[in-house]
């Protein structure tokens, strides 16, 4: 009895042990900014989503990442990239055997509109 209480307990201790590495990136903007143009914020915006396999931990495919980008600017109407954003990535590794991935995206939701800026009359504002 005693001898099948400690597998028990070893089993119960490898089943509920698990693994998790967090790799995160900064990046100044999703999408390409136009010179020249006039950047409006509209809000912080935060998605995520997550994907898990057996075997062989899962990859993050070019898919994933637009889609999450696509979701991001969903939030706020009008919005043409994130700004000052960042993705962590956390992997979540259970006996070796199954897996779990999460990816979030947050950064600042941006309207962006392309035109002039009166770049003589912040010049003479500034009495540069």
């Amino acid at each position: 009895m005693k001898r099948i209480s400690t597998i028990f307990i070893i089993l119960v201790f490898f089943v509920f042990t698990g693994c998790s590495l967090t790799v995160g990136k900064f990046d100044a903007n999703t999408h390409f900014a136009y010179p020249n143009s006039n950047i409006t914020p509209l809000g912080h915006v935060k998605v995520a989503t997550s994907k898990s396999s057996i075997l062989i931990p899962p990859d993050i495919t070019y898919n994933d990442v637009k889609e999450l980008i696509d979701k991001g600017m969903a939030q706020k109407p009008g919005a043409d990239l994130i700004i000052n954003y960042k993705v962590d990535t956390t992997v979540t590794s259970y006996l070796g055997l199954f897996y779990s991935l999460e990816i979030t995206l947050q950064g600042t939701a941006v309207k962006m509109e392309v035109g002039e800026k009166e770049l003589q009359e912040t010049i003479k504002k500034s009495r540069y």
